[in-house]
């Protein structure tokens, strides 16, 4: 039996690299900061810039709203 990953899947697997290289990894660490920072939201203010990014979209949901004290 052939256990081959077929071009498509190759395909797909250099591109979702490319995205994670360019995109995810250099930014763990702003990513970790702002939770560390809004902590009490539970989702980092600044996550929406990311959503739709792989297929070059903007943000798809509304900002988080801050808590009130």
């Amino acid at each position: 039996m052939d256990f081959a990953y077929s071009p498509r899947v190759r395909d797909l697997q250099q591109r979702l690299n490319a995205f994670m290289d360019e995109h995810i990894y250099p930014n763990e660490d702003v990513f970790h900061d702002e939770i560390e920072a809004n902590s009490r939201e539970g989702q980092p203010l600044g996550a929406d810039r990311y959503h739709g990014t792989a297929k070059g979209e903007g943000p798809r949901r509304r900002p988080v709203e801050p808590v009130p004290a």
